[in-house]
C-alpha cells in the first residue's frame, strides 16, 4: 500500500496555516502520448522515458502578469494532468475515490481547519492541474503559488512515491 502525503497550505494568511495527513490509496496514471501506464511507486525508468520523449517541459512559474521558465527559480518537469497524463477516470474525484481516497472528506477537513469562517456556507473543491518531476538537483526557490482563478485560496500537493525512493531535499512551507 502506498502512503501519499497531502499538504494544504492558505495562501491568504500571513501565517500561512496548514496541515497534512498520510493517507493510503493506490491511483493509476495513463501517459496517452506514450501510451504508458504508471502505476504507484513511480517507476524512475518510465519518469525519465516521458522526459526523454519530450512529453513533458520545464515547468513555467509566474512573475507577475507573465509566464515564464526561469531554471535559476524552478528546476523541474511539468505534465498537464488530463492531457499528458490522465489520472483512472476522467473525473478527478472519480479517479480518487476509485482509487482509496476520499476527496470530499479531505476537503472538508481543508474547510474546517484553514478556512473556519465560512464553514458550511461554501463548498471547497479541487481541480487537478499538473504533475510535476522533480530529478536530482531540482528545486523550487521559496515562493507564492500563482492564483488561477478567484475562487483560488491555497494549493493542494500530492507528494507520490517513486520505485527505490527519494533521498535528501526537503519541502518546506
Amino acid at each position: 500500500v502506498n502512503k501519499m502525503i497531502l499538504t494544504m497550505s492558505n495562501q491568504f494568511a500571513e501565517s500561512q496555516p496548514f496541515f497534512s495527513t498520510t493517507m493510503e490509496m493506490k491511483p493509476s496514471f495513463f501517459a496517452p502520448k506514450e501510451d504508458m501506464s504508471l502505476s504507484l511507486p513511480l517507476d524512475p525508468a518510465k519518469l525519465r522515458q516521458l522526459i526523454d520523449g519530450g512529453y513533458c517541459e520545464q515547468a513555467p512559474l509566474g512573475r507577475g502578469s507573465e509566464t515564464v521558465v526561469d531554471l535559476e527559480t524552478r528546476r523541474c518537469w511539468r505534465l498537464m494532468l488530463g492531457s499528458d497524463v490522465l489520472i483512472g477516470h476522467s473525473d478527478f474525484n472519480a479517479s480518487m475515490t476509485h482509487a482509496g481516497l476520499n476527496v470530499h472528506s479531505i476537503l472538508y477537513e481543508v474547510q474546517e481547519k484553514l478556512l473556519p469562517q465560512s464553514f458550511g456556507d461554501k463548498d471547497v473543491w479541487a481541480e487537478p492541474y499538473t504533475m510535476l518531476i522533480y530529478e536530482k538537483g531540482g528545486f523550487f526557490t521559496p515562493h507564492r503559488d500563482t492564483l488561477r482563478g478567484k475562487h483560488h485560496f491555497g494549493t493542494l500537493v500530492i507528494s507520490l512515491p517513486v520505485q527505490g525512493g527519494c533521498e535528501g531535499g526537503a519541502f518546506e512551507l
